[in-house]
């Protein structure tokens, strides 16, 4: 979601880098102390715990693509409080770092995520919510910095783990597609799917997301710029 950075994102912290990561460690570590309450936008996460059982919490895991902040509009914190792990996949650094802080039981990666592996520029802005992956001939911010990352096919990343994934959730900032085609194999054993949406109610390509989830998924229910999936029960 947009929304326009703080007095000390846009000019505070890019002259004390240090002042900021010691900022959100302190405020991060004192919000996890805090009693449970919703963490994800219009209810997601509540909707979430609703579904589980204790099978699902101990049996399943969760994978979240642009995982950004480890409490703060987080779809899956709350699933982390009620003893699920997954693994979170995030390409700022710091927010990494955060992470593995916060919620030591996940496995957090730093790097991109898209249809093949490769290399790309990731545009950190001063609002970290809304940094994304660069296209090409795309105008830089004057506010932003550039920083090269890999990417890497969510399929990879997942290659070693065979659990099934209750929820899966992809905030890439546009960049959603080439995420879930780099996730095949992952969406088969997928049961709840989130996808971001832009403002006017619609996804970057929706041909192409219909496609990727054609026969499998279908909507379950709609989250503010949120939008569930769920996979279709087979009849045994």
């Amino acid at each position: 979601m947009s929304h326009q950075p703080s007095f000390l994102r846009r000019y505070v912290y890019p002259r004390f880098p240090g002042l900021e990561r010691w900022a959100r460690r302190v405020k991060a570590k004192a919000d996890s102390a805090k009693p449970e309450r919703e963490y994800a936008e219009f209810g997601l996460d509540t909707f979430l715990i609703e579904q589980l059982t204790p099978e699902v919490t101990k049996g399943q895991i969760y994978v979240e693509v642009g995982g950004n902040h480890p409490i703060n509009m987080s779809n899956t914190y709350r699933l982390y409080r009620h003893g699920m792990r997954g693994y979170i996949i995030e390409p700022n650094a710091t927010l990494v770092e955060l992470h593995r802080m916060i919620r030591p039981g996940d496995s957090a990666v730093q790097c991109g995520c898209g249809a093949e592996a490769g290399i790309v520029e990731f545009v950190h802005l001063p609002d970290h919510e809304n940094s994304y992956i660069r296209s090409a001939g795309q105008q830089i911010p004057p506010d932003a910095r550039i920083e090269v990352l890999p990417i890497v096919k969510v399929d990879e990343i997942l290659k070693n783990n065979t659990q099934p994934i209750f929820f899966m959730s992809v905030d890439t900032e546009g960049y959603d597609i080439e995420v879930l085609r780099g996730a095949t194999e992952t969406l088969k054993r997928t049961t709840y799917l989130c996808v971001e949406m832009s403002s006017d109610g619609a996804v970057a390509d929706e041909e192409a997301l219909k496609e990727l989830l054609s026969g499998g998924f279908e909507v379950e229910k709609t989250f503010g710029n949120n939008r569930v999936y769920r996979r279709r029960m087979t009849s045994s």
